[in-house]
């Protein structure tokens, strides 16, 4: 009889430490498909085109070429809570590329960027196009488009700088151009108030411009009304200096 009571002691034991073992297994997969469930759904709050893996660093590797894709796009995106874009390059859904931008100015860079077209979309500003590249900088003619497929920006890239560029509205009016041509190789700073620039409103009437060369050049910005009369323009040396305002 004891020897009975103590063979149910033990298949009861084991039973115990068998549910003690099966609730520990089930409490660690409810928290790592929770995880998995987050981290998932973080990843595709911040994709547009393709699903692919996070690659913590890339070596540049000239050897990638042009023909081993069918296709390179871009994907840009705002990081959140902070002040920069990051740019992640895709060759068929393989990452190959990426680099962070703030202010125009590219850092961060790895990976490496086939020369050619590449299709690119941005999650902040719901916007996409195309580019071409060359030796790992744009280079050549981009378009830019709203969501509607309406042209957003059409610009001219040479070796990584903007040569020139003109901004639309949703509706197709202009909106802004500007160019950098005579600023290559000096001063050239790629912003809104370097270059030459005009910006306009929806009727078409220029609302303000801008000349910022330097050197010999006259150095100005001029704001106008609505009805295109000029009300006020200020003159700059060529350091940047204000020397007149009317």
């Amino acid at each position: 009889m004891k020897q009975k009571l103590s063979h149910n002691k033990i298949f009861l034991s084991s039973i115990g430490m068998g549910f003690v073992v099966l609730v520990v297994i089930l409490v660690m997969c409810i928290y790592w498909i929770r995880h998995e469930t987050e981290r998932l759904a973080e990843f595709n709050a911040h994709s547009l085109i393709l699903s692919t893996p996070h690659v913590k660093s890339l070596k540049k590797d000239s050897n990638i070429s042009r023909q081993k894709f069918k296709e390179i796009v871009r994907k840009t995106r705002l990081e959140p809570g902070r002040s920069f874009f990051e740019s992640i390059f895709f060759g068929d859904g393989e990452e190959i590329a990426r680099y962070k931008e703030k202010d125009g100015q590219i850092y961060d860079y790895s990976g490496y960027i086939p020369d050619g077209l590449v299709k690119f979309s941005d999650a902040s500003s719901e916007t996409y196009g195309i580019e071409y590249y060359k030796k790992g900088e744009k280079h050549g003619e981009a378009k830019t488009y709203y969501k509607n497929d309406r042209l957003k920006e059409e610009a001219h890239y040479r070796r990584g700088k903007l040569i020139e560029s003109a901004e639309f509205y949703h509706d197709g009016i202009v909106r802004m151009k500007r160019n950098y041509e005579k600023l290559l190789g000096s001063e050239y700073r790629g912003n809104k108030e370097s270059g030459i620039g005009k910006v306009y409103a929806r009727d078409g009437k220029l609302k303000f411009e801008w000349q910022m060369l330097g050197g010999d050049y006259e150095n100005f910005k001029k704001s106008y009304n609505s009805n295109g009369v000029l009300v006020a323009a200020v003159y700059y040396d060529k350091d940047g200096r204000i020397i007149e305002e009317k």
